[in-house]
């Protein structure tokens, strides 16, 4: 059980990271953030 809780945190860790990333990625080359370009995803 306790192995799994640190999958658990480790992969919510990993995907945190991933998601600042991407909107530093976007902001510095796009001047957009990851939430608003999510939004435009679903719309468009």
């Amino acid at each position: 059980m306790n192995h799994s809780k640190n999958l658990g945190l480790e992969l919510h860790t990993l995907v945190s990271r991933l998601e600042r990333a991407g909107d530093r990625i976007l902001r510095t080359e796009h001047h957009l953030s990851y939430r608003r370009f999510m939004v435009l995803v679903m719309v468009g």
